[in-house]
């Protein structure tokens, strides 16, 4: 009883391993259960990281008079030259 207690422990501890990754977490618990905890844990360990999203945001700059503006412009509102837009990923908005 002890064995079967400890194996499904060893199952639950490695399936853990797969998080963050393209293969779930019940995948991996399941092929620990059915082959060996070990074998899940090498597959859980050679899986794939999952695909990072990107979001970005807009900013309009105006290139004479560097005012920066998130709404959609097409004229500068200071100035009245065209605005210049830009993309930037967010976390990483340098507007200096």
């Amino acid at each position: 009883m002890i064995y079967i207690i400890t194996y499904l422990i060893l199952a639950l501890a490695v399936s853990f391993f797969s998080f963050g990754k393209r293969i779930s977490y019940r995948g991996v618990f399941f092929i620990s259960l059915l082959l060996t905890p070990i074998i899940g844990l090498v597959i859980a360990l050679k899986a794939d990281n999952n695909i990072r999203t990107h979001h970005y945001t807009t900013t309009y700059t105006c290139p004479s008079c560097d005012s920066v503006n998130n709404e959609y412009e097409k004229i500068c509102p200071v100035c009245g030259n065209e605005m210049e837009v830009s993309h930037h990923e967010v976390g990483k908005l340098n507007l200096a």
